[in-house]
């Protein structure tokens, strides 16, 4: 198997987005290229994909034209990553720093793996982002279902590692096309940046220190400029590899069992709206604040796929809920979500402990819901796979 330094010459490219970059996603680029990018935005509102591509990523961007621009939607090739990302996320900054504190807590402590393969960073707004380098799990090799693999680790985690608030715990960002905010980058409705913390740094500081800290720049540790380029040696870590391998084999295996799906077809002439829950519908009936409009989306397309609505009527329905709530998501970004949706031989599970869905959920007792009742009957008789 090839070390990170000769995995790095071939999987290479990043995709680079940026608020103020027309069309906000652009190009797939060497990472050495992204930081002068960050400064040409002035690091505001910088991100890049999460995972890594290969040149075969350019190759499909000629084939795969919409509207006289290469989309990467429904890309099935294979990916790579130097980091397993979580995203921690709640509108109480308490939680999400005592989340993260339980997260890097049982990596170092119960797993034992060394700081420097434990990036912990304040997002700048709403919470941290803990990111693993995938060297501890042993060889992890370019497939084309490695971001299934690693949804299903983030799904997991939080239960190895006991934490109080599991359900802030992102676990909507199974997609390839998953990105993630750069480095020293600007979040403009906070002012604040992201900023990586040292672990013991992330122990000792209260919310309010750290927000402080992210005023302003803040140095980089065992990572390059982009944030996602180790640049430590780490070895492999037994109790993470043991991780990996479970994680790997129930998504190989899950593959090879044939899957139901839950309707065929939705009526034309009946409303989908009506039959979404009070939560989803809040959430097709708001505006959506910036940070969650993204997995609000998700939801909603995955929750109409359920329902039986055709790809062509999900991707309608949902660019008429971003212009009458003023969502503003770019137009790729959506087309992307509903390809993704899709794409898949099984509809998109999505549980109801996400909380911007629970901000509209009338129910305090879930299991008075008969929504989610259905949620559970589904998710545990293994009808459908949960990303």
């Amino acid at each position: 198997m090839k070390n990170m330094l000769d995995m790095l010459k071939e999987y290479n490219r990043l995709q680079f987005c940026a608020k103020f970059q027309p069309g906000f996603r652009g190009g797939f680029l060497h990472y050495s290229e992204i930081p002068d990018l960050m400064r040409k935005y002035e690091f505001l509102e910088c991100y890049a994909s999460s995972f890594l591509y290969s040149d075969d990523v350019l190759r499909y961007l000629k084939r795969n034209q919409i509207n006289g621009r290469g989309s990467v939607s429904g890309y099935d090739g294979r990916i790579w990553a130097t980091y397993l990302f979580l995203d921690i996320d709640s509108k109480d900054l308490d939680k999400s720093l005592s989340t993260a504190r339980e997260t890097t807590s049982f990596l170092t402590r119960r797993w034992g793996l060394p700081y420097e393969s434990v990036l912990v960073s304040f997002s700048g707004n709403s919470g941290y982002h803990v990111m693993i380098d995938t060297r501890v799990f042993g060889i992890v090799a370019p497939s084309s279902d490695l971001n299934v693999v690693f949804a299903t680790m983030r799904s997991q985690l939080p239960k190895k590692a006991r934490v109080t608030y599991p359900e802030i715990v992102d676990l909507s960002i199974g997609d390839k096309q998953r990105i993630i905010r750069l480095p020293d980058t600007t979040n403009i409705k906070s002012g604040l940046r992201k900023v990586q913390l040292t672990i013991p740094k992330l122990l000792e500081l209260s919310t309010e220190d750290i927000k402080e800290k992210a005023k302003k720049k803040q140095p980089l540790y065992f990572t390059d400029l982009t944030g996602l380029i180790p640049t430590e040696y780490v070895k492999p870590n037994p109790k993470a590899t043991k991780f990996y391998q479970l994680a790997l084999r129930k998504v190989r295996g899950r593959s090879r069992i044939q899957r139901v799906q839950i309707n065929t077809s939705f009526p034309d002439s009946e409303d989908p709206i009506k039959r979404l829950c009070p939560a989803r519908q809040g959430l097709w009936q708001n505006h959506i604040e910036e940070q969650y409009r993204h997995n609000s989306a998700i939801r909603l397309v995955a929750q109409f796929r359920l329902l039986g609505v055709n790809e062509k009527r999900s991707r309608d329905m949902i660019f008429f809920w971003n212009r009458k709530n003023q969502i503003d998501l770019p137009q790729d970004e959506l087309n992307n979500i509903v390809k993704y949706v899709y794409a898949s031989r099984t509809p998109y599970l999505y549980s109801c402990f996400w909380d911007k869905l629970r901000e509209f959920c009338p129910y305090d007792d879930l299991e008075k819901c008969p929504h989610y009742i259905e949620y559970k009957r589904l998710r545990f008789g293994n009808v459908v796979s949960k990303i």
